[in-house]
């Protein structure tokens, strides 16, 4: 079973046999039951772009468009109307309907709803609809 390179640790050991001057065929007939080819050509770009073949620590960012104004402003609006659409934000904040509803969900904890279109019953309409239930 191919292993990944990262979690064995073999990076370092890429790395030598590739100071050697040893090509990606040459490095797999050496480690081949522990590397994977993807794993060997990882590696060696991450040699190539960094100069270590160490992993690359990436940091997530936070969210620099949903700030505290914007909540703030956001929740001002629903609260004014409630019948505010999404869409009717993102035009007026500018901004992309995702972190509109992003915005809306996670921060404010509100659950968006769509209104359904149904038929309109008359009382007549439920009247015959209460007699058939109740005859069944």
């Amino acid at each position: 079973m191919v292993k990944n390179c990262v979690k064995l640790n073999m990076s370092p050991q890429i790395e030598a046999l590739a100071a050697e001057g040893k090509m990606v065929g040459d490095i797999l007939k050496q480690l081949r039951p522990m590397v994977s080819r993807s794993g060997v050509f990882k590696v060696l770009k991450r040699l190539r772009d960094t100069g270590s073949s160490a992993h690359r620590v990436t940091a997530t960012p936070k969210s620099r468009i949903r700030m505290p104004r914007l909540i703030k402003t956001v929740r001002q609006k629903i609260t004014r109307n409630l019948a505010r659409s999404i869409q009717q934000l993102v035009k007026e904040a500018r901004i992309m309907r995702g972190t509109v509803k992003n915005l809306v969900k996670k921060d404010l904890g509100i659950r968006p709803y769509k209104k359904t279109k149904r038929q309109h019953l008359s009382a007549a309409t439920r009247a015959k609809r209460l007699a058939r239930a109740v005859s069944r």
